[in-house]
């Protein structure tokens, strides 16, 4: 099982290298990669928090992630995934694990119920179905929420809040994408969830595009709460979207 998501990993990562790019032209594939890239409309996305608003109809996203966190002198590792896509114009589909060997799947629709002119901003509702994960919980749990985008100086904003009316917990994150050039951009990601304990935690985090279609990022994530899961977290993160 680790063999076959090291190739596929390995696989990806060619597919879209630049190298494998300038191959294009001699397998006759040249002209048909040239027209998506200049198709391609390239957004930098939250690091782990949803964004705002739904993508656009046929736009998909896939963000893959391994992390490293202490706890009490002890180190665990992980992964997770986040797939987003736009079903139809203000519908868009969100599919999620942040923690497959500990947490359940997440499965959200999200429908922009207001947006500017440009559609850079605006405001979603969400619906929200989290299955049972496989550390011994039985029922699913579906929540509401809203997302929003907001420009400040041309810089994206993402806000989300998240509510389950079976456990009255609440979630809600915040993310700040500042984008420095073309290739670079710095995040800062707030987080947060109350209902018995209430925790915090504050993520930093560069990405860096390395084709039209693909952002390599490495993230810090700490708690700001005394209340925890983690002392400290350590990610990587690669984003496609096509």
């Amino acid at each position: 099982m680790k063999v076959n998501m090291v190739l596929a990993f390995l696989l990806i990562v060619i597919l879209f290298s630049p190298a494998y790019a300038q191959m294009m032209p001699m397998m006759g594939m040249g002209v048909f990669m040239g027209t998506m890239e200049a198709e391609h409309e390239t957004h930098v996305h939250p690091f782990l928090a949803h964004m705002g608003m739904p993508d656009m109809p046929g736009e998909i996203s896939l963000k893959i992630t391994g992390f490293q966190q202490r706890s009490g002198g002890v180190s665990e590792n992980g992964y997770g995934a986040h797939l987003e896509t736009g079903l139809w114009d203000r519908v868009g589909l969100h599919i999620r694990n942040d923690d497959i060997q500990r947490e359940g799947n997440e499965i959200m629709l999200q429908f922009a119920l207001l947006r500017s002119q440009d559609k850079e901003e605006g405001i979603a509702i969400i619906f929200e179905n989290e299955m049972p994960g496989p550390t011994g919980e039985t029922t699913a749990k579906f929540k509401t929420g809203f997302t929003a985008v907001k420009m400040f100086w041309g810089q994206p904003l993402h806000l989300a809040f998240h509510y389950g009316a079976s456990d009255k917990m609440s979630e809600y994150t915040a993310s700040q994408i500042i984008n420095v050039n073309e290739r670079l951009s710095l995040i800062l990601e707030y987080s947060g969830s109350s209902n018995a304990s209430n925790v915090a935690y504050l993520l930093e985090a560069l990405k860096v595009r390395m084709t039209p279609f693909m952002n390599l990022g490495i993230a810090f994530q700490s708690p700001l709460s005394a209340d925890k899961d983690f002392d400290a977290r350590t990610l990587l993160q690669m984003d496609m979207s096509i």
